[in-house]
């Protein structure tokens, strides 16, 4: 789920993922701080963020909630106009609802929404204003995954690594012959720089990626059948 914080002008992203994985602290390999959140910036740079334990996320990895779960926002205001919060990219929620909440006003606004929420905002650092909350359907769970039959064990491996401003994904072991899956390359603010939903891997079979705008942090999700693998790269061009 990608929140935008945008002006007539300027425009800024945070994002919220949901995985099995993840844990309500930050996740070296699935979660991202914010940038610069500290930072005094130059005017006209908003600035959106969710807040959780005392993190400051770009991409916040969160387990999938059993019950109402309330996500702190905050935001960086430089010029005193009318602003917009939107919700987009909202990928397989199932039977999950979103809703941003002004605590101001009491306004509550179901994500994704064409419109989004407007609001007017004078320059400051905004906390305690506004919320995300995830809410369940009245008592839908999580469903467990199907156990699958006893399986011969086969020793896999999967190194991501970057060389000479490649992103470059090697597959080891007999597991890997004719796997297919996905990849996908994210950069820092969790925007998808590169997407392929048809790849195969073969065992020792290299695969070499170079997509643009892919310099600096980014993060390498590749997926097969009910495995994921994640890694975070300093890439330079």
């Amino acid at each position: 789920m990608r929140l935008t914080l945008s002006s007539a002008t300027q425009r800024d992203e945070t994002v919220v993922r949901f995985d099995p994985d993840a844990t309500p602290g930050f996740d070296g390999l699935l979660d991202a701080s914010k940038p610069f959140s500290h930072a005094r910036t130059k005017v006209g740079h908003i600035k959106i963020y969710s807040e959780l334990g005392g993190e400051e996320y770009s991409i916040n990895s969160i387990p999938w909630p059993s019950k109402k779960t309330t996500l702190p926002l905050t935001l960086v205001i430089h010029e005193t106009g009318i602003y917009n919060i939107s919700g987009s990219q909202l990928q397989a929620l199932g039977g999950y609802g979103a809703v941003l909440k002004d605590g101001l006003t009491g306004s509550k606004t179901e994500l994704p929404g064409a419109a989004g929420y407007s609001f007017t905002a004078t320059p400051g650092t905004i906390k305690n204003r506004f919320t995300l909350e995830i809410i369940p359907e009245a008592k839908a769970a999580v469903a467990a995954p199907e156990v699958p039959g006893p399986e011969v064990a086969q020793e896999t491996t999967l190194k991501i690594y970057s060389a000479s401003g490649i992103i470059c994904i090697l597959p080891q072991g007999e597991g890997w012959d004719g796997v297919r899956g996905k990849v996908r390359i994210f950069d820092i603010t969790g925007k998808i720089i590169f997407m392929s939903d048809n790849e195969r891997f073969n065992s020792g079979e290299l695969k070499e990626y170079e997509p643009s705008e892919s310099s600096g942090l980014l993060i390498v999700e590749v997926v097969t059948g009910t495995k994921r693998y994640l890694e975070k790269l300093f890439v330079v061009r």
